[in-house]
């Protein structure tokens, strides 16, 4: 066992409140990561569960088991916003570099990604069953 996972076991043990559940789910995370030693997310989510008093995943996948369209339709609306923001960047990125040789793909790989996104964002929910 590492240093870390000790430290991350110790600081569950003390909290108070909802975060004990969360402790019985997040020792199967800690089986699976302890071995490694850039371990970030862990620790930041057990100081947001501190701070709001209790599990902050769980709650969310539930959700998702109980009401599967919902969950499919909330992502497939979120990707479709994630692929017009990326298309806005690499717009961005084609404007800023356009002498250069080359930025015409730049170019149609925003558009490409702007229609990606405008397919899918557009055409919910019918496009995320």
């Amino acid at each position: 066992m590492t240093r870390r996972a000790a430290n991350t076991r110790s600081e569950r043990r003390g909290a108070k409140g909802g975060i004990e559940s969360y402790s019985i789910s997040a020792k199967h995370y800690d089986a699976a990561y302890a071995l490694k030693q850039d371990l970030v997310d862990l620790p930041f989510y057990l100081d947001l569960a501190k701070r709001h008093g209790g599990p902050v995943l769980e709650p969310a996948a539930f959700n998702f088991l109980v009401h599967p369209l919902l969950g499919l339709g909330s992502l497939t609306l979120l990707l479709g916003a994630i692929i017009l923001i990326a298309a806005v960047f690499e717009l961005v990125a084609y404007f800023r570099s356009r002498r250069t040789s080359g930025s015409g793909w730049l170019l149609m790989k925003a558009l490409i990604t702007l229609l990606l996104g405008g397919l899918i964002y557009f055409h919910w929910p019918s496009s995320s069953v």
